[in-house]
């Protein structure tokens, strides 16, 4: 402490001129800094809270959440994804490093669900709203594996590497070439169709029906409550290839009687 004292006194102007300075920057922290009444010390993050009304957990979270995270996980800045799937609500969170505007990142939460909210279940559409208030270079990704289909492929690619990709400081976009995304075909025999008289309006209403997803509700009792689910959609090319298009004189005519169904992917479409 006595040569602390000594030093000042020694160096009595150095010292004055450090205390100057000192008060100088924080008068200047002062007025740069960022403070409220009641300030908000988490990162900045952007909610997004899609209602569908009547769909249990697993139906939300295998046609809400997951699309959603798919289209938001990459964006620029993004620390964190959560979410939480429960009856009839998807709520997923994407938390922001701290050096990003809220806005801007809603904005960029934005236009990525644009595109996919046509895909979502009927009447459920995507509320987005912050919780606090690049140029880059263009990458294309090939894979190939032996153990794996393209379709397993496809599917890690778009939900792995992808969102890891864009993630990337300047990886402004990941292009997929030779993608096979999985898909149920109903491939439908224009004479058997002709031959029974049935329109192909009536096999799209069919195979539509057969593939809905529709919510069941609930039962309350005095205890708890049971979410009902409705297991009717068709899953797979079987169980699709079951469903009912028409009765007429007490005979069901099925899809798989006029139409054959195979599950693959989509016509490769070029982009030339």
């Amino acid at each position: 402490m006595r040569a602390i004292v000594q030093f000042c006194l020694r160096f009595r102007v150095l010292v004055l001129l450090a205390a100057a300075a000192l008060g100088v920057v924080g008068v200047l922290s002062l007025f740069t800094a960022r403070y409220d009444v009641f300030p908000e010390y988490g990162a900045p993050t952007v909610r997004i809270d899609t209602e569908a009304t009547g769909l249990a957990p697993r139906q939300i979270e295998s046609l809400v959440t997951r699309p959603i995270e798919y289209a938001v996980n990459g964006i620029p800045g993004l620390a964190v994804l959560r979410s939480q799937s429960v009856e009839g609500l998807s709520v997923v969170s994407a938390v922001f490093h701290g050096d990003t505007d809220v806005y801007r990142d809603q904005q960029l939460v934005a236009q990525r669900l644009a595109p996919i909210t046509k895909a979502l279940p009927p009447g459920a559409l995507p509320v987005i709203a912050p919780l606090q208030s690049a140029t880059g270079t263009a990458m294309n990704l090939g894979l190939s594996s032996a153990k794996l289909s393209l379709m397993a492929l496809t599917e890690l690619t778009r939900s792995t590497i992808r969102p890891a990709l864009l993630a990337v400081p300047g990886v402004s976009k990941v292009v997929i070439f030779g993608a096979e995304p999985e898909q149920l075909q109903v491939q439908f025999d224009p004479k058997k169709l002709i031959g029974l008289d049935i329109g192909l309006n009536q096999l799209t209403a069919a195979t539509a029906a057969a593939s809905a997803v529709r919510g069941a509700g609930v039962v309350d009792t005095p205890n708890q409550r049971f979410v009902l689910t409705s297991h009717g959609q068709a899953p797979t090319p079987a169980a699709l290839s079951g469903s009912l298009v028409l009765r007429r004189d007490g005979i069901n005519v099925t899809l798989g009687e006029i139409a054959h169904v195979t599950k693959g992917s989509p016509p490769p479409v070029g982009g030339a």
